[in-house]
């Protein structure tokens, strides 16, 4: 029988950083960062910014997108999604550093093809390039692949596996009818959340950041009004490493060799 209680689920929200070939750059980050602060005042518990478009289409470098939204949120987890061809090690530690400082603590990795040696390699060199204990790093969060219909991504802190987040995507929300969408959404989450209890969510919303506001706005307190999720704890200024419950970080800033 489905436990009834509600959840203490972790959400994560995954966009991609995405500018429309129709219109002005500033108009597609501005709508993003729009989208993050209605996540962030909603309860969501991070941002994973991506820099690949399922369709295609152009995007910009995820770290320097989330160091804006990081002026205008303020307990959001900023999460950067990063193929190890993207970026050399050293200058993606650099920037992870930037982000961290500029957001007291709430910068994140999610770094792809986890489970390659190469990729291990990489996620070696990023990690040696900070300064200090691992509890002064960005949480470091990483995709793998058991088999083909079932994977997760779990969050790794000093190379031990802590609870995992489920990989979800959200159809598009059609802006003529959001509530119907709205209650589809909250449906198919409701379902899974009481017959699976998933340590957390990784909801990607592959039509953009209007989907991400509509889901914030009307599905999320769908699923608290049903006592799905808990009731919308304060806003306070935490870092993704205590959001999450691990080892609490010191004050002092991330610094890269």
């Amino acid at each position: 029988m489905p436990d009834r209680r509600p959840s203490a689920v972790r959400l994560f929200a995954a966009l991609s950083a995405t500018v429309a070939p129709d219109r002005p750059a500033r108009a597609s980050l501005r709508a993003l960062a729009d989208a993050a602060v209605t996540a962030d005042r909603a309860g969501v518990d991070a941002l994973v910014l991506r820099g690949s478009d399922p369709a295609g289409r152009p995007t910009v470098e995820p770290v320097g997108v989330l160091a804006d939204v990081a002026a205008r949120t303020v307990a959001l987890g900023l999460v950067a999604e990063v193929s190890p061809a993207s970026c050399v090690p050293d200058h993606l530690a650099r920037e992870l550093a930037t982000l961290d400082l500029v957001s007291e603590g709430r910068a994140g990795l999610l770094l792809d093809d986890a489970g390659t040696p190469d990729a291990e390699a990489y996620l070696a060199a990023v990690r040696q390039s900070f300064e200090g204990t691992p509890e002064q790093q960005p949480v470091v969060l990483t995709s793998w692949s058991p088999s083909a219909a079932d994977w997760h991504v779990a969050v790794e802190d000093s190379g031990a596996p802590l609870p995992r987040l489920t990989p979800v995507t959200l159809p598009p929300t059609p802006s003529a009818r959001p509530e119907e969408s709205a209650e589809d959404s909250a449906g198919l989450l409701e379902k899974l959340v009481r017959t699976e209890r998933p340590h957390g969510l990784l909801l990607d919303f592959p039509a953009g950041p209007a989907s991400l506001e509509i889901f914030a706005r009307v599905t999320l307190p769908l699923l608290r009004e049903r006592g799905v999720l808990p009731p919308r704890a304060e806003r306070v200024r935490r870092t993704l490493r205590g959001r999450l419950g691990l080892t609490r970080r010191t004050d002092r800033a991330t610094a890269v060799r």
